[in-house]
């Protein structure tokens, strides 16, 4: 339990690095439809075009770094996207 700043510096921390990236642009945004997605989807929402180049500049950035593994939830725009980093 930590309580205090001190108690939080008293830490043993790893030096993992975390990166978070969200999916590229979607078909389903570029439809203009609801803001937010459908849950559970009743058809595949897929990358757009544009969205796949969003995520292969965004992987260049990645690329000097050592990323061991990716999670990603089972939706197929997120495997989508890891599957291009």
């Amino acid at each position: 339990m930590i309580g205090s700043k001190e108690e939080l510096l008293e830490q043993k921390f790893t030096n993992n690095k975390y990166y978070i990236l969200r999916h590229g642009q979607t078909n389903y945004q570029i439809k203009k439809r609801e803001w937010i997605y459908p849950w559970p989807e009743k058809e595949p929402i897929l990358l757009a075009k544009e969205g796949k180049n969003q995520i292969k500049k965004a992987a260049k950035g990645l690329k000097d770094k050592k990323i061991d593994i990716i999670y990603f939830s089972d939706i197929n725009r997120a495997r989508q996207t890891a599957e291009i980093v």
